[in-house]
Order: C-alpha cells, then sequence, then structure tokens
C-alpha cells in the first residue's frame, strides 16, 4: 500500500524532509516511488508540487498523519488537521466537571449532615446550579 510521507534527508542538526510517494512500510531511507516536494522544519518553509499530489491522492494514496497536515496546510486538501503528539492516558478533568463532582460530594456531605437516609438522585444535583 503506498503513502504520502516523509523522508528524512539533510544534515545533523540541519534535518528536512521530502514529501514522497512510498510504501506504507518502508525504511526512512528506503527507495520511493515519486517526489512531490520538501519540507524544512527549522525555517518552517515547504514546497509541494499540487499536480503531482493531487493525481496521487485521487489514485488512493493516503497520507500519513504529518503529512497530512501538511497538505491541509498547503490548500491541497480541504479538513482538520490530525493531532500528532500522544496524548496524555490520565483523564484531565476540566474546570466545570470538577466543580460538579465538587458540588455533588457537597449535597451528599449536606444530605447525611441534615440526617436525610435518602441520598439524593443525580438528576436532582445535577439540576441545581453550580456555584463558583
Amino acid at each position: 500500500m503506498l503513502a504520502i510521507k516523509l523522508k528524512l534527508a539533510g544534515k545533523k542538526h540541519q534535518r528536512m524532509f521530502r514529501v514522497v510517494v512510498a510504501e506504507k512500510k518502508s525504511k526512512l531511507q528506503g527507495r520511493y516511488v515519486d517526489d512531490l516536494g520538501f519540507w524544512n522544519p527549522h525555517s518552517n518553509k515547504f514546497s509541494l508540487n499540487e499536480e503531482k499530489t493531487k493525481k496521487w491522492l485521487k489514485e488512493g494514496v493516503r497520507p500519513t498523519d504529518t503529512a497530512h497536515n501538511l497538505l491541509v496546510k498547503a490548500g491541497i486538501i480541504k479538513g482538520h488537521k490530525i493531532a500528532v503528539h500522544k496524548k496524555s492516558k490520565k483523564p484531565q478533568e476540566t474546570g466545570k466537571t470538577a466543580a460538579v463532582v465538587s458540588a455533588t460530594e457537597q449535597v451528599i456531605e449536606e444530605a447525611t449532615a441534615n440526617g436525610v437516609e435518602e441520598k439524593p438522585s443525580v438528576e436532582e444535583i445535577i439540576s441545581e446550579p453550580v456555584v463558583e
């Protein structure tokens, strides 16, 4: 299966990438089918041959995530960029959810302090306004 991907080029600490059409599982320095352009991450300059790129996309070649983001930036593909960096595995609470959780705990504590034997339902707690 072919893919539009980045091929490493340049010296140490001066890396740049060639945007190529190559086998999806080929090596980083492996052979490629067609050269579409370049990308220099240090100066953030890139150049892509739009005709060749559109031709390969029509033939069903799928870009990698980083190549997809370059194509979106160049205006060849319309759509959203893909998040490339790993996301944290820890669930992070947003401000609203943390406020709702603390308000829920507060309502339950008040109910038990007042001697209410039956705890309020989640619907009752959520319907109450959250004070921040």
